[in-house]
């Protein structure tokens, strides 16, 4: 696989482990926000108010939040988020601290965390509490939430849809429990995704995903005139003439 484009990427390392020239990788990286078509229809394909808004109750006896509180007082965000890579549904959560004025000499510390299993959700949660009725709690709300759904999402066939627009892969992002930007090919370091695929195991799915399944991204052919593929070989107009005869005048 030849990848074309400006972005780098985690498993960009393969590469150097031999190339099919025939099969090329456009990596180019595009963002939809708001109410764009695309977002409402990742909103559409993901179900969103059975995974997202549906169960929630069914979880806990009191109001929901997703707001945690590490052990230093910094307050994070999780949203759910989702990452669809050759054909199937992976669910995680991006867990973002929250700039206050009250514990701003903390926040350098913290950095964005991702999680995209019950075993990376139980370690976080050691750590951090669930902010609810202005109080704390250690109810395992992301692990509760990963057992309950991301078995569900990973039914999810997506295949149809990267075919449609002919992308490998992208990442849906939420808030307030609905879809708010989908990326279509981002860089997938950015959301720690080589927790879910390792580099080989990647780059050898987009591969067989691309030259398999979506139809291959041909280089463009630029069309040569007959005049210039003449000249492109150092002929001239004169290349395929007979030299020009001078005619003895009688005497």
């Amino acid at each position: 696989m030849k990848i074309i484009g400006k972005l780098h990427d985690y498993y960009d390392g393969l590469m150097s482990y031999g190339q099919d020239e025939s099969l090329i990788f456009k990596r180019e990286a595009i963002e939809f926000k708001g109410n764009d078509p695309i977002v409402q229809e990742v909103e559409h394909l993901l179900q969103i108010d059975t995974f997202l808004r549906g169960h929630w109750r069914d979880h806990f006896s009191f109001p929901q939040t997703d707001n945690l509180e590490s052990g230093d007082g910094v307050r994070h965000k999780a949203s759910a988020i989702f990452v669809g890579f050759c054909g199937k549904m992976y669910m995680g959560f991006e867990v973002v601290p929250q700039s206050h004025w009250t514990y701003s000499h903390h926040i350098t510390q913290h950095s964005t965390k991702f999680v995209y299993s019950t075993f990376d959700a139980q370690k976080l949660e050691k750590s951090y509490s669930l902010l609810a009725h202005q109080g704390r709690t250690e109810i395992p709300w992301l692990t509760n939430m990963m057992n309950h759904h991301s078995q569900n999402v990973s039914k999810i066939d997506v295949s149809d849809f990267m075919i449609k627009h002919k992308i490998p892969y992208f990442v849906a992002k939420t808030r307030n429990r609905i879809i708010s930007e989908v990326h279509f090919v981002p860089e997938l370091k950015k959301y720690e995704f080589q927790k879910v695929k390792d580099p080989y195991i990647a780059y050898q799915e987009i591969s067989m995903f691309l030259g398999g399944v979506i139809p291959r991204q041909l280089p463009e052919i630029v069309g040569i005139s007959d005049k210039d593929r003449i000249a492109q070989h150092g002929f001239d107009k004169l290349s395929f003439r007979h030299p020009f005869k001078i005619k003895k005048e009688k005497k």
